[in-house]
Parts: C-alpha cells; sequence; structure tokens
C-alpha cells in the first residue's frame, strides 16, 4: 500500500466507533466504519465532517440488494448501507486492515447523491482491492 495521503492513526476517534463516507475514481460510494482502530484520512477528522455518516447513507432510498461477506453479528448497517448502493468496509482488527463486508448489487455512483451526501463523500478517495478484497485510501479529492 503507497502512502498517498495523510493517515491519521491517532485521533480523537480512537477506541470509539466512528464510521465514515468515501468515493473512488470511478464514483461508486463506500460506506466505511473504523471499529474504533482503523486509521482516518485527515481529511475526515477535520472538525467540518458529520458525526453521523450512517444517518446520511440510511436517508437514501433502499434501491439494491446486498450481498454480505461477514457475518453482520447484532448490527445491520453494512447491510442497510449495501441497500441504498454504497460498498460497506469495516476494519479488521486481525489484519489491520480495511475489507469488504457488504456491496451492493446495483452501486450507486456519486452523481446520483444529493448535494450534501456528494460534498461529505468526496472528502476521501478509497482504492479497492478487489482481488484480496482490501481497501487502499488515497488523498482526498480538492
Amino acid at each position: 500500500m503507497t502512502d498517498r495521503f495523510r493517515k491519521k492513526i491517532q485521533h480523537e476517534h480512537l477506541g470509539s466507533e466512528f464510521d465514515w463516507l468515501a468515493v473512488d475514481e470511478h464514483g461508486r460510494c463506500f460506506f466505511i466504519s473504523s471499529a474504533g482502530f482503523g486509521w482516518i484520512p485527515e481529511s475526515v477528522t477535520a472538525a467540518s465532517y458529520p458525526s453521523q455518516a450512517l444517518s446520511l447513507v440510511l436517508g437514501l432510498p433502499i434501491h439494491a440488494k446486498a450481498t454480505l461477506h461477514r457475518d453482520q453479528g447484532s448490527s445491520t448497517e453494512w447491510g442497510d448501507a449495501a441497500t441504498r448502493g454504497f460498498y460497506a468496509i469495516d476494519w479488521d482488527h486481525g489484519s489491520s486492515t480495511y475489507v469488504l463486508v457488504a456491496e451492493p448489487d446495483v452501486p450507486l455512483l456519486s452523481a446520483q447523491l444529493p448535494v450534501e451526501v456528494l460534498r461529505v463523500v468526496g472528502m476521501a478517495v478509497v482504492d479497492l482491492n478487489w482481488s484480496k478484497r482490501t481497501v487502499d485510501i488515497g488523498s482526498p479529492r480538492s
């Protein structure tokens, strides 16, 4: 993984769940959960970032079926995000990386988002390694 942006490994959300949104170079949207220990791009730790990213996603209409790649346990947030067209990513403590946990059959593209959600999604760019189902986080869009 290349270090193309500034990762915040020590951040104010360390030790507590923090959800954030991102987009890839193809316009696909991502819901990302830090699980309390995942690093977060500096652009996402900015004071202007909303604290309830999941609420923005859940406010969108359901338009896809979710494929789960991991048992959700008692949490349904990954499947809920995928039914809104977002790829769901979670921090994996065992591998110390972000991994794909749920995906939509019909991905939502950033061009389809309401402006208030697009503003948040565009604060971080991700590259998903489809063969390994891991995530490389790129630099924020300017």
